[in-house]
């Protein structure tokens, strides 16, 4: 997939989110969200996604996200200029 950077939605880090791999390497990861136009390609399923697609705000509050993941949509749908840092 082809996209053009439209706006930079917000960065995102907390340091209560800290995961610890098996091996013992800790890390607090860090989020960058983006909005963003479809140029070229199509959306694909990876390894990291069980599902794609393109949803409507209302169809998304009834969806299993991740517990971060309703504030950063509810900034993106925003449409504010300035990024958020969170």
């Amino acid at each position: 997939m082809v996209v053009e950077i439209k706006r930079h939605v917000g960065v995102y880090t907390s340091p209560h989110s800290i995961f610890e791999y098996p091996d013992g390497n800790r890390t607090q990861p860090i989020s960058m969200f983006f909005e963003v136009s479809l140029v070229g390609g199509e959306l694909i399923v990876t390894e990291e996604t069980t599902e794609v697609g393109y949803f409507t705000r209302e169809e998304m509050k009834s969806m299993d996200l991740m517990e971060d993941q309703p504030e950063r949509i509810g900034h993106a749908f925003e449409g504010v200029e300035a990024a958020y840092i969170r």
